[in-house]
């Protein structure tokens, strides 16, 4: 009888185990997902910030341009000059990516208002729940992040 509980008990310690993985997996790539959603964010507020405080000329803007070939990343250029890149698998370590990309070239006006506006999904591998949807509103250029 004392055996049969033993296995009983370790049974359901070994089920519980199982399922506390899954959610703690789970809760890690949130952590992961919502990391390089606001360092995508706080990206977007510097060049906005940086287009309404810093007049240069239209060649000089700064902007932030996606990766053409590969949906996990982007770099920073003002003007020609590279000022940062961003992938998300080297900086970040994770399997995050674009699944969403309304255009590739994001530039803001000396208003502040983005020359183009849309909605940007990035999702995380293996977790097809886990999505986040950053928004550029257009005329104010306000960035809105919300979870899908």
């Amino acid at each position: 009888m004392e055996t049969l509980s033993g296995v009983t008990v370790a049974t359901l310690f070994a089920g519980l185990l199982t399922l506390g993985y899954g959610g703690l997996l789970r809760h890690v790539a949130r952590m992961q997902l919502d990391m390089v959603t606001n360092g995508f964010v706080l990206d977007l507020q510097q060049i906005r910030s940086d287009s309404i405080f810093r007049s240069r000329p239209a060649r000089e803007a700064a902007g932030i341009y996606l990766y053409k070939d590969q949906s996990n990343g982007y770099q920073i250029l003002r003007g020609t000059n590279e000022v940062r890149r961003r992938d998300f698998l080297a900086d970040y370590g994770t399997a995050v990516y674009f699944v969403s990309v309304p255009f590739r070239e994001i530039q803001f006006t000396t208003q502040g208002s983005p020359r183009k506006s849309g909605i940007f999904t990035l999702a995380m591998k293996g977790f097809p729940g886990l999505k986040k949807q950053v928004e550029i509103q257009p005329v104010t250029g306000r960035i809105k992040v919300t979870d899908w």
